[in-house]
């Protein structure tokens, strides 16, 4: 049966039309769904779980008729569970400034590929009013972790790291989780 058939027969048995055209479209636009949901449930953040529900529930609800809106309403919608839910998650390939948790910032981030693993240099912005000493913080990227020490970082100004992550292959390295984890803090009365 043609595809002009087979919308008329729909549409006098008052079903709604969706056109075989735009299945190849559709399945895609699915397999991208559907992954970008597993990364945001392997990262398993707290409260990700039921912003992700929503998100599923709202994914059973789509027609297909209009793919492209619902995939730019799905692309906000995570756009919004990312920001809420990932304190922390930086993206590795671009300079700019990016917050991370307990009031610092990271920016001039970058990976290279070292050994069997990644270097990752960049430089800790602190915006606070007092002096950190021997600050702590835990890079994560594909699933491993490693401390790093910066020891010395002062009142609004930013100092450089570098550390190495091993197992991680430099093609999955576009993104990870900074944390800052423990410091002395010296101030002036």
């Amino acid at each position: 049966m043609l595809d002009t058939e087979l919308k008329q027969e729909q549409l006098s048995n008052g079903q709604s039309y969706k056109s075989t055209k735009s299945g190849s479209a559709a399945m895609q636009a699915w397999a991208l769904i559907i992954s970008i949901i597993a990364l945001f449930i392997s990262l398993s953040n707290s409260g990700l779980k039921s912003k992700v529900d929503q998100l599923s529930s709202k994914l059973s609800n789509i027609d297909l008729t209009n793919v492209n809106s619902e995939i730019e309403s799905i692309k906000t919608d995570l756009a919004s569970v990312k920001i809420d839910s990932f304190k922390g998650y930086v993206d590795l390939t671009i300079p700019d400034v990016q917050e991370i948790n307990k009031s610092f910032y990271v920016s001039e981030l970058s990976a290279r590929q070292n050994l069997t693993g990644v270097i990752v240099t960049g430089r800790i912005i602190n915006p606070q009013m007092v002096t950190h000493l021997s600050a702590t913080f835990k890079i994560r990227i594909a699933g491993q972790s490693r401390e790093f020490l910066v020891t010395r970082i002062s009142p609004g100004r930013s100092t450089g790291f570098e550390v190495y992550v091993p197992d991680v292959p430099v093609e999955k390295s576009n993104y990870g989780i900074v944390e800052y984890l423990r410091s002395t803090v010296s101030y002036y009365m």
